[in-house]
């Protein structure tokens, strides 16, 4: 919606500090679409603790008040205090962003005795600025507060004095200047009382949009393949178009970001044998897809797995100099980060998730000689997704490193060196480093080509882990000359001359032994046996093409997800969501789950995470789920590995513990790593009663049984997905032992006077320590009874469905509450030991227990929409799963604001690990909020979780997408979304019913659902679910019949391999070069 203000001027120069600023008038707050988008955003702040987004604008919030943002540093002078959430009050905004609105303008800076002011430095010289400032407190204050900013007019904290809340609004004004020098200072003074106060603001670059202008324009004379340059403003995008008969021109799908003042871009599609031109202009509009599609008249998707992959490529064009800037390599079973520090040269930092019970890295290896990476002009780095091979580039310096897929051994390959340098490679473990050297000789230390560095440690606790040994070791072995090896101080060291054309390599496995403590001779034979040819010895293109054959392998049945958005916001977070395919897949052949308590152990680069024993089922949760969603349902198979291991000593538990109950209950937090490396005691799993515990001890998970049914929950969800009875079978044991220990808790206290049974006495999340009928467990229980039960009659296990039988009809209510008078749901139906954590577990209904959707009866529904709304803590912790709630929901709004803010919030580092909390600084290294980010991603796109096939509920009207979604039923979908709603969608079927059902994506409008492959149409009517008869192997087509797939145009999408480093807010993804 466009809405045109009639504006009166002011122009007040001296009250200005730097240039003469041109005022609008006040107007008073009133709808969201008042946000001024004209430009391109510089800087746009909000006193609220939580950033989110307007309409596209990313509103950076927090308490700090100097922060940087696109080279523009704010500084706020002057402070009293601040409010997080309280200017609001009962105010209702208008606009299509009502609600973000609302959330930005209830909080604010202040001073109740003097003057505050805003301060902006780094601003160019010339360049056209528009600022928007907001003052606003809705509450009833008799008092008619008014501020004045640089000379404008009065701006009204409260519209009508304080008389009518409902009616009321605080004030807005922009203003125009040119910059003069770098700073600008906005002065605030009180016209009428003594506060002054800001809520939020925004600056925007309003300059004249300039025409790039090519400064290099070079092809390959061998391939043809392109690159252009161009002058190009920081913020901007460009669309580039080509063609070879100048009469049908290709643009890209999304426009391509300003890398800084000069922006290069590759076309590799190019060839020799056409012509191609270009075309190059400043994206002004959207790119929008509308009346576009990819889909094919055969309903194929075509979407070029590789090309996406390459289009979200990592990429730094500075060398990653510290740890936290690392890059993640995996070989599915190993890890490590790898950065290039300035001293010690190119580190890696190993890690093996068994490894060792405190479950820390295991050690480090450098080559001191590849600090010259840091020094050498024309740095790049790149790591290719599609490929898991990372490749960096300085001067004629050139180092590809990679794990071998689903081995044990770091490669790092170097072209380009000093032949008469002396490569130094140096071993270190971190625990009883035991410091050996071998040869092709055990027990000969000798030089030769073929010496070899072992570096162990006995990582064995035997006081803590009885029957536990497990002894880690690192090797090296180098493709040189003079090759020789030696003890250190710290571990074991090579030294070597590269050949004498300038190429070495160094390979180096990761090993474990376990068992029996490893004597010197049985590991140097191991170490030899690990630095087998070929990897040594076999040209750089024979290792990394079959490296890059069995990565891509993975891939292949992956999840796809290509937005666009006017802003460019969705170019970071497409990015978001390939990165964290990438880490989990790298990380999806381990035995034990590679992710504890949040932390990730495969590519941490510290000796243990801050949750360093654990493993906490709720951070790996949306790991799990996120596996599903992104069509890797294998990289769970850790998690089913460790339970299954687990259940002899968990069944042992809960026969001593609870003496008359059946089946078994999984805990929250595990230490330890059962099956792999020998018998670990029970009281290990439970750290001294606190966890699964009889009534009266309270601790964080004391009493969650809530994690034993979410278990059951995801072996039931993964069959959904797989469709595989294999699967099932498998994790049978899992459902059913789970399902019949819930049964035992619920019937332990008889039918209260209800004649229901009920939880007493248990958590509600770590929240609340001695709750009855918490709402995860109460959720979870009445959405997997009827499913369970239907899966035991089907699989003949009639005694479950018999003892499941006696719960029918006598589960407890779900719980519920009051907030700020609004009905919504409650945490526990009785709390008494509340407040130990920051969690949402009335939210629990909606997901992770699926047992209210958008499709429930109407009051459940509001109940739940009300309980988004209220929701108590917003977005506390990176774990969060609001954006998937909101997604269930189809909350849009909430969806978008909680994923940007989120992201400003927590995603800290440069390589895709969010911080736990938030918190600045080299702390942790987490994975679950991006896997949290990718699932809601899926969610909002496609969902099916309870039978009823549904497309984009809650996609952001302003962003575009184009995705190919694994989904329940084994269902591979492929749709198009523009404006929020679905243009086009098709289904190739993974099983068969008599009656699948799918939501009308266009309510009240007639669609169809025809059988591609039979030529059948199958429904056709503006009905609100179509219903229809769906056979395994066949590919559905669902169209508008006012614009069926035949109205649009075909286009492909094009992709172009990524450049540089991808940016939103004051977060980005890559490097960017050093100026």
């Amino acid at each position: 919606m466009k809405i045109l203000f009639s504006f009166t001027l002011l122009v007040l120069s001296h009250f200005a500090i730097g240039a003469s600023i041109t005022w609008s008038s006040p107007q008073p707050v009133s709808n969201s679409d008042e946000v001024v988008k004209s430009g391109s955003l510089v800087l746009a702040r909000q006193c609220h603790s939580n950033s989110q987004t307007m309409d596209g604008i990313l509103f950076i919030g927090g308490s700090e008040t100097q922060s940087t943002q696109n080279g523009v540093t704010f500084l706020l002078a002057g402070l009293q205090s601040s409010e997080n959430s309280v200017f609001i009050g009962g105010k209702i905004l208008a606009g299509s962003q009502a609600s973000a609105y609302g959330t930005m303008l209830s909080g604010a800076w202040y001073n109740d005795t003097g003057n505050i002011s805003v301060s902006l430095s780094g601003l160019t010289v010339g360049r056209n600025y528009l600022i928007q400032f907001w003052i606003s407190d809705f509450r009833q204050y008799p008092n008619d507060r008014r501020n004045s900013i640089s000379g404008s007019a009065a701006l009204a904290f409260l519209k009508g004095n304080g008389s009518d809340t409902a009616s009321g609004s605080g004030s807005w004004v922009s203003g125009s200047f040119t910059a003069d020098s770098a700073t600008q200072v906005f002065p605030f003074s009180a016209l009428s009382g003594t506060t002054t106060q800001l809520n939020a603001f925004q600056l925007r670059d309003v300059s004249p949009v300039e025409p790039p202008r090519i400064s290099n324009f070079a092809r390959d004379p061998t391939s043809g393949e392109t690159s252009i340059t161009w002058s190009s403003k920081e913020n901007d995008f460009y669309n580039i178009e080509c063609s070879e008969t100048l009469l049908d021109w290709r643009r890209s799908a999304e426009a391509f970001p300003s890398q800084g003042l000069q922006t290069t871009w590759q076309d590799l599609t190019a060839s020799m044998t056409a012509k191609r031109f270009y075309r190059l202009a400043v994206a002004t509009e959207f790119p929008v897809r509308e009346g576009l599609t990819a889909i094919d008249s055969n309903g194929q998707l075509n979407f070029d797995r590789s090309k996406w992959l390459a289009h979200n490529n990592l990429v730094y064009q500075s060398p990653p100099t510290l740890d936290s800037e690392s890059i993640p390599l995996g070989s599915g079973r190993v890890g490590a980060a790898l950065w290039v520090d300035p001293v010690n040269g190119l580190t890696a930092h190993l890690n093996r998730p068994e490894g060792v019970p405190a479950m820390g890295g295991l050690g480090t290896v450098r080559i001191r000689n590849l600090s010259s990476l840091t020094t050498l002009g024309n740095y790049r780095g790149t790591l290719a997704l599609h490929d898991g091979i990372f490749t960096q580039q300085a001067g004629n310096l050139k180092v590809t490193s990679f794990f071998r897929w689903s081995g044990e051994e770091l490669v790092i390959d170097v072209q380009g060196a000093a032949p008469a340098e002396t490569v130094i490679v140096e071993l270190s473990t971190h625990k009883n480093t035991l410091n050996t050297i071998a040869s092709n000789v055990p027990g000969a230390e000798v030089s030769g080509a073929n010496c070899i560095a072992v570096c162990g440690a006995d990582g064995s606790l035997p006081n803590s882990y009885p029957g536990f040994r497990a002894t880690q070791f690192l090797a090296a072995q180098a493709a040189g000359l003079n090759v020789v090896a030696a003890s250190s101080a710290n571990g074991a060291t090579l030294t070597f001359k590269p050949n004498s054309n300038g190429t070495y390599r160094v390979v180096i496995p990761v090993k474990i032994w376990t068992g029996n403590q490893i004597n010197l001779t049985s590991l140097k034979l191991e170490a030899l046996a690990a630095t087998a040819a070929p990897l040594a010895t076999d040209s750089l293109a024979s290792i990394t093409a079959t490296q890059a054959a069995a990565f891509q392998a993975m891939w292949q049945d992956c999840a796809m997800i290509r937005l666009a958005s006017k802003y460019g916001e969705t170019r970071y977070i497409e990015q978001m969501i390939a990165l964290d395919t990438y880490i989990r897949l790298s990380a999806a052949l381990t035995p034990i789950p590679a992710a504890g308590g949040g932390d990730t152990r495969m590519f941490g680069w510290k000796p243990t995470g801050i949750w360093a024993l654990l493993h906490y089922y709720q951070n790996l949760r949306p790991l799990n789920y996120a596996n599903l969603a992104s069509g890797l349902p294998q990289a769970n198979f850790a998690t089913w590995n460790t339970l299954s291991n687990w259940l002899p000593a968990l069944r042992q538990h809960v026969t001593t513990t609870f003496p008359t109950y059946e089946g078994t209950g999984f805990p929250e937090f595990t230490d330890g790593q059962p099956g792999t490396a020998g018998s670990l005691l029970t009281s290990q799993f439970y750290q001294n009663n606190k966890n699964l515990t009889p009534p009266g001890v309270r601790w964080y998970h004391s009493r969650m049984f809530s994690t034993t049914l979410e278990t059951v929950a995801l072996a039931i969800a993964e069959y959904r997905y797989r469709q595989d009875e294999t699967f099932l079978t498998n994790q049978w044991p899992i459902i059913r032992e789970g399902m019949l220990f819930h049964r035992s808790l619920l019937m332990s206290t008889g039918l209260a006077a209800d004649g229901k049974y009920h939880y007493i006495g248990v958590n509600s999340r770590e929240n609340n320590w001695d709750d009855d009928d918490d709402m995860p467990d109460v959720s979870n229980i009445r959405a997997l009874l009827p499913v369970v039960m239907e899966l035991a009659l089907t699989r003949g296990d009639t005694t479950l469905y018999t003892k499941l039988n006696d719960l029918v009809g006598k589960l407890p209510e779900l719980p519920t509450t009051t907030r700020d008078g609004v009905p919504t749901f409650a945490w526990s139906a009785i709390s008494r030991d509340a407040g130990h954590n920051e969690e949402n577990p009335d939210l629990d209904a909606i997901w992770p227990a699926n047992a209210i959707g958008d499709a429930s009866a109407p009051e459940l529904v509001q109940l739940a929409q009300n309980t988004l709304n209220k929701r108590v803590f917003q977005e506390t912790y990176d774990w969060h799963p609001t954006t998937i709630q909101a997604a269930r929901m189809g909350r849009a709004d909430i969806y978008q604001s909680a994923l940007l803010s989120g992201i400003e919030k927590f995603l800290v580092y440069s390589q895709g690990f969010s911080s736990w909390n938030g918190a600045s600084g080299n702390q942790d290294i987490n994975t679950e909020f991006i896997a949290v980010q990718s699932y809601a991603a899926h969610e909002a796109l496609v969902q099916n979780y309870d039978g009823l096939l549904r497309f984009a509920t809650a996609w952001p009207s302003n962003w575009e997408a184009i995705a190919w979604l694994p989904t329940e039923g084994g269902h591979r979908i492929g749709l198009e979304v523009v404006a929020g709603t679905l243009q086009v969608a098709t289904v190739d079927l993974g099983s068969s019913s008599p009656a699948m059902r799918i939501r009308n994506p266009w309510p009240g409008q007639a669609f169809s659902i025809s059988d591609l492959t039979a030529a059948t149409q199958l429904h056709s009517g503006s009905q609100a679910i179509g219903t229809v008869t769906a056979i395994k192997g066949h590919r559905l087509l669902i169209e508008k019949i006012s614009k069926p797939l035949s109205s649009f145009s075909y286009q492909s999408i094009v992709d172009y391999p990524n450049n540089g480093p991808i940016s939103l807010g004051s977060r980005s993804f890559g490097k960017a070069a050093a100026r």
